[in-house]
């Protein structure tokens, strides 16, 4: 089998579906399988368990993206695996587009960027949080940073160093891994995802708190203790890449969310350097 598509699946019943058939479509005439991973404790089980045309994989209780992921990841047989989430969409030769950059292109691995599907305040404030690295379109060309639902990697490439995502698939723990072992990514313009992950304004507060607590367990550092410095960093690096991408207004427009956001992250991130992850890493996307 040629490629595995890999979508972890969390909480996502208004989106799920329309991501399944938006894959669907991009990998019609190719030798491709989709894998669905989820787990029986999530509110979108019975969604995803009623998919066809799939494969299931199903984790019993509670599970982080991350550790969908890896769930995905490991029962894929695909020659290459890409990996996607369960809120974005693809246009019809997303899969193709990345498979001719792979076959064009030596790289560790390939990607492109993620557009924003939710044009709200909040939508935008949410969007800005997590994809301002990976702003549409960006240019062709040897890169060292890739969105966690849009890279494709060599499946053995994945199992070779399968003890770096044993705990759970982090993308940018694995990707640092990845490129010092094998050099660096492949960033294909062309080959767009478009996310549309619904949170509520509070829920994603604690989201964020969540995640940059797992993050200052996992890999935090002495300045991850300043809460302020963190915070501040955050802040600076959104509205640099948003300038810089022609998303400076609209990053200034969605400012207030974003402090509200950076700060709850900021917050995360110095309790787990300073206390430890808890049950974080099991409870973020």
């Amino acid at each position: 089998m040629k490629v595995s598509v890999v979508i972890p699946v969390r909480r996502a019943t208004t989106t799920l579906e329309t991501c399944v058939a938006s894959i669907k479509e991009a990998c019609e005439g190719l030798e491709a399988e989709i894998v669905v991973a989820y787990a029986s404790g999530d509110e979108t089980s019975m969604i995803a368990s009623r998919l066809r045309g799939v494969r299931l994989v199903r984790g019993e209780g509670r599970r982080s993206v991350p550790q969908l992921r890896r769930d995905g990841v490991r029962a894929a047989f695909g020659e290459f695996i890409l990996i996607t989430e369960d809120h974005c969409t693809v246009e019809r030769d997303w899969v193709t587009s990345l498979l001719q950059a792979a076959g064009d292109h030596p790289a560790s691995a390939w990607g492109g960027p993620v557009r924003n599907g939710r044009t709200s305040w909040l939508g935008w404030a949410h969007y800005f949080t997590r994809y301002t690295a990976f702003l549409p379109p960006g240019r062709a060309g040897y890169c060292a940073h890739l969105p966690g639902n849009n890279a494709l990697y060599r499946r053995d490439d994945l199992l070779s160093l399968a003890t770096e995502w044993s705990d759970g698939f982090w993308e940018a723990e694995f990707n640092t891994v990845l490129r010092a072992a094998r050099g660096p990514f492949w960033y294909v313009p062309c080959a767009a995802v478009t996310q549309q992950q619904r949170r509520g304004l509070f829920e994603y507060v604690f989201l964020r708190y969540r995640h940059g607590r797992c993050y200052g367990a996992r890999c935090g550092r002495a300045h991850s203790a300043v809460f302020i410095f963190v915070a501040l960093l955050l802040f600076w690096r959104g509205a640099r890449a948003a300038a810089r991408h022609g998303k400076g207004l609209r990053f200034c427009v969605a400012a207030p969310l974003l402090a509200v956001y950076y700060a709850a992250w900021a917050a995360g991130e110095m309790a787990g350097y300073l206390a430890g992850a808890g049950e974080s890493c099991n409870d973020t996307d």
